[in-house]
């Protein structure tokens, strides 16, 4: 399907920054359709949506690097924990409330993370030939999955 392979190459040729923005939205998308699913009291669909959203946010907490930044990689590590058992309570409970509340850090966490690409990016345009490599060498944004870079 070409739309299939319109997203492999997406994923395929993104940066980092750029995977940890797909990974979000994943979970944001599929943690609306759970809201949708449990307003119109289709169990079924919310188990699969909230489950879905559930394995971003699981990729999201695996993609941590503590080695890059203990302190940073703490407080993201709660955040995500949380949302994920807002997700698991939201499933127990059939209640969109707890999806919402979710969705309101995703949300905010997007925006965040939108805003660090776009200072990143900013640096990067305006820095010399030689700062860029000092640049790279302090934040290695393209090993492994760290979204905490």
């Amino acid at each position: 399907m070409i739309i299939d392979e319109y997203q492999e190459t997406q994923v395929l040729t993104a940066s980092t920054q750029q995977l940890h923005l797909m990974v979000v939205e994943g979970a944001l998308l599929y943690a609306r359709r759970a809201v949708l699913a449990l307003d119109a009291e289709n169990r079924e669909e919310a188990f699969f949506a909230l489950n879905r959203s559930r394995e971003f946010v699981s990729e999201l907490l695996g993609g941590l690097r503590t080695d890059q930044n203990p302190a940073l990689c703490a407080n993201l590590k709660q955040l995500f924990s949380f949302v994920f058992h807002r997700l698991a309570i939201a499933d127990l409970e059939q209640n969109p409330t707890r999806v919402n509340e979710a969705i309101l850090i995703l949300e905010k966490h997007r925006a965040t993370w939108i805003e660090l690409m776009g200072q990143i990016q900013n640096e990067n345009a305006s820095a010399s030939p030689a700062f860029d490599d000092e640049f790279s060498d302090r934040h290695d944004l393209s090993q492994g999955r760290s979204w905490s870079a």
